[in-house]
């Protein structure tokens, strides 16, 4: 998904994410760091600079204390995000371009 497509669909759910963890699995090169927000506007400022160098994002999985629900199409996040009390929102974003 590209960086604008991603920021167009965090924008139609901006409301709901308010409050969430947001966790974003940053794949770069041989490496994997896990970057934590409890605010949207850190959140932001990152997506920003990962968008910057050309990161790629998607969404992973939402979840609470009890369970985990992945999200396996982008066109999904919506509609799972909604179909729950999620307190944590996990994201990927990569540099890593995948032979297809």
């Amino acid at each position: 998904m590209t960086s604008s497509e991603f920021k167009i669909a965090i924008s139609e759910v901006k409301e709901a994410l308010k409050g969430k963890t947001l966790t974003i699995s940053f794949v770069h090169g041989d490496r994997i760091e896990e970057l934590r927000f409890t605010t949207l506007r850190g959140f932001g400022n990152t997506i920003l600079k990962l968008e910057k160098i050309g990161a790629g994002f998607g969404f992973i999985k939402v979840g609470n204390d009890l369970v985990q629900r992945g999200i396996y199409k982008n066109s999904e996040f919506q509609t799972v995000l909604n179909r729950g009390n999620w307190n944590e929102v996990f994201f990927l974003a990569t540099t890593v371009k995948f032979n297809q």
